[in-house]
Formats: C-alpha cells, sequence, structure tokens
C-alpha cells in the first residue's frame, strides 16, 4: 500500500478523501488543506455515525485502519499525478523503459516490377548456358559493388517472392559448380537498385543485364556504377 512521505506535508491542492459508499467529499466537509489528522477523525467519525452502512459497504470502522485507507488515498493521487517527492521511494515505481526503435526497412524501389526482371536477368543467363565475362572484368565490377552505398548487407531473399528466392538460391548452386568468384564475394550482397544478388551479376554480359533492366532504373543508378558506364559504352558503339 503507497504511503506518503511526510503526513504533515500537505500534498498539492491539499489532503482530501472520496467515500461514495457514504456519500462523504471531505472538500464538502473540511473544505481545502484540511491537516492529515483532521481528515482521518473526519471520514472516522462520517463512519461511527453510520455504522450498519459502513459494514454493508465493508468498509473500516477502526482509526488506525481509516488512517491507513485516507493515506493510501492521497499517496496514489500523488503517484498518478507524478508528485514523488511525496511520496515514499519505495511506492515509486521505475519509469516504464520503451521498447528498442526498429530499423526503418530499406525503401524498395519502384517499380516493384524491377524484382522480377532482377532475378529473370540472372535465370536467363544461366539457363541458356552463356558464357561469363572474363575474370578480370568481373573482378573490376565487384570492386565497385563492395563499397556502393546500394550494395545492401540484409539477406537478399527479403528482397523476392518465394519462387524468386528459390530460382536464385539454385542459380547460386550452379555458380558455386562453375567456381564462379571474386575475391570479395564475401562482401556482396544485393543491389537495392536493381535487385540482383551481385555474386552472380558481376558475371553476366552487359546484354543480358540491360535486356531485362527497366530502361527508367538506369538513369538512376550513380556515375560509377559499371551497369550505367558499360550500357553507355555499348549504346555508343551501336551507333
Amino acid at each position: 500500500m503507497a504511503k506518503l512521505r511526510d503526513k504533515q506535508r500537505q500534498i498539492p491542492n491539499g489532503f482530501r478523501f472520496k467515500d461514495p459508499a457514504m456519500g462523504y467529499d471531505s472538500m464538502k466537509v473540511l473544505g481545502l488543506h484540511p491537516s492529515f489528522d483532521a481528515l482521518v477523525r473526519s471520514v472516522y467519525q462520517n463512519r461511527q455515525g453510520n455504522q450498519w452502512q459502513a459494514k454493508q459497504s465493508g468498509l473500516a470502522l477502526d482509526a488506525p485502519a481509516v488512517a491507513m485507507e485516507v493515506e493510501h488515498y492521497n499517496a496514489k493521487i500523488c503517484i498518478e499525478n507524478g508528485w514523488n517527492k511525496f511520496v515514499s521511494s519505495a511506492d515509486i515505481s521505475p519509469p516504464t523503459p520503451k521498447p528498442p526503435a526498429l530499423p526503418k526497412a530499406e525503401p524498395l524501389p519502384e517499380p516493384v516490377s524491377a524484382v522480377a526482371a532482377g532475378a529473370e536477368t540472372l535465370i536467363d543467363w544461366l539457363s541458356t548456358a552463356r558464357e561469363a565475362v572474363p575474370h578480370g572484368l568481373a573482378e573490376h565490377r565487384a570492386f565497385i559493388c563492395v563499397d556502393c552505398k546500394h550494395n545492401s548487407n540484409r539477406n537478399w531473399t527479403r528482397f523476392f517472392t518465394k519462387p524468386l528466392s528459390e530460382a536464385i538460391r539454385k542459380a547460386i548452386e550452379i555458380k558455386k559448380g562453375w567456381k564462379l568468384k571474386t575475391h570479395l564475394d564475401p562482401d556482396l550482397n544485393v543491389c537495392q537498385k536493381c535487385l540482383c544478388p551481385l555474386k552472380l551479376k558481376v558475371h553476366v554480359e552487359i546484354d543480358s543485364i540491360v535486356k531485362h533492366l527497366d530502361p527508367k532504373i538506369i538513369p538512376t543508378l550513380p556515375d560509377y556504377c559499371w551497369i550505367r558506364r558499360e550500357s553507355n559504352q555499348n549504346a555508343n558503339t551501336q551507333k
């Protein structure tokens, strides 16, 4: 039961007590700022004057119990209003710690069709058994991607629907069987722009990439991006 730190010290707006079952309101009987002892006597006398009603309502009739009830009533008012200096420190609950903020999900690029396009590029390349780009070129691409801000270090499967995720998993298994790798593979994740697993994409011919990539995405790629540079070089060569 909550207790007051000092019953001789008035709480903000003064001590008070309401006893609805007895029709008692200290503000109407004693006015503002009665002493604690005067308030206890008043409540006690009110109950003694109508013991039958007090017993029917299960209210205490002895003075010590009434005093504890009045003290708890006022201590509760203090706790509810944050007036902690008026309450025994043992009755003050520590503030509930706020749960840690969840990291904001990285926004997926628009349009969402980029997800399917990114997977289609790799699956198409693997299913047609196209030759990979030279190892030196793959290493050069990986070097560019590894420090790019769009190289997401989160689990790449969150970018894809289940069927596409499974297809890419199989593609990675094939890649391992073909021993296509760069020394930066451990740091290559998913490009948040084109939504392709970079471990695979750095080995894909640029023609196959451009074929499936939404044209709207290319201008949004960083100037240093090898996809943007190689696609521009191809376009200039074909002119």
